[in-house]
C-alpha cells in the first residue's frame, strides 16, 4: 500500500495538470465522437424524411392543381355548350320518332341535306339552298358504317357534331338528324333492314 501511494498521488497530479492545459482524455474524446457521429446520422435521416415529406407534399399539391384545372376546363366547356345549346334556333332530332313528328308539324315543301358530318363549305352551300328553295330543310348528320369497308377505320372519322350544327344554323337549315346509333336507321342491325320513316 505504501508503494502504490506516491504512483496514486503522481496519477492525479498528472490528470490535474492535464486537466489545467486543457487535455481531453482519449476515452471522453472517443464517446464524445460516437454521440456525435449518432446525433449527425440522426440528423440526416430527418432531414432526408424531411426532403422526402416536402417533395411528396409538392406533387400532391400539383397534381391537385392539374385537376382543378381539368375541371375548371370541362366545367367552362360544358357551360359553353350548354349555352350554344340555349341560343341555338336549329331543331335536333335524335330518333326516328322525333323526325315523324317534325315532319308532321312542318308545312309545305322540305329539302333534305344528307351529310356524313365534318360539313365544309360544299355542304354549307347544300343546306343554304335547301333553306331557300323549300318551305322547310333538314339535313342529317349520320356515319354509316355501310359505307366503310372492312378495312377502313371507321372510329377514326372526323365527328363534329356541334360545328356542324352551327354550319347548318347559319345556312338557315330548321332541323338536323343526328342519330346516335345505327338503331334509328337500321330495323335489325347494320346487316338487316333500313328502317323507313316517312
Amino acid at each position: 500500500a505504501a508503494a502504490t501511494e506516491p504512483f496514486c498521488r503522481d496519477a492525479a497530479r498528472e490528470q490535474a495538470v492535464e486537466r489545467a492545459a486543457g487535455f481531453v482524455p482519449d476515452a471522453y474524446v472517443s464517446n464524445n465522437i460516437s454521440l456525435t457521429k449518432k446525433r449527425a446520422r440522426r440528423s440526416c435521416e430527418q432531414a432526408k424524411q424531411q426532403e422526402c415529406t416536402c417533395k411528396n407534399r409538392r406533387r400532391h399539391v400539383i397534381a391537385a392543381h392539374n385537376d382543378l384545372r381539368s375541371m375548371h376546363r370541362l366545367l367552362r366547356h360544358t357551360t359553353r355548350r350548354i349555352a350554344q345549346q340555349q341560343r341555338r334556333t336549329i331543331t335536333v332530332l335524335r330518333t326516328s320518332d322525333d323526325v315523324r313528328t317534325w315532319r308532321s308539324k312542318a308545312s309545305g315543301t322540305v329539302g333534305l341535306v344528307p351529310t356524313m358530318g365534318a360539313l365544309h363549305e360544299g355542304h354549307a352551300a347544300l343546306a343554304q339552298r335547301a333553306a331557300a328553295e323549300n318551305d322547310c330543310s333538314i339535313a342529317s348528320v349520320f356515319v354509316n358504317p355501310t359505307q366503310f369497308a372492312p378495312t377502313d377505320d371507321l372510329d377514326q372519322y372526323p365527328r363534329a357534331l356541334e360545328r356542324d350544327l352551327e354550319t347548318l344554323e347559319e345556312a338557315g337549315v330548321d332541323a338536323c338528324f343526328a342519330p346516335r346509333t345505327p338503331d334509328e336507321l337500321y330495323a335489325e342491325g347494320v346487316d338487316g333492314g333500313v328502317r323507313g320513316i316517312p
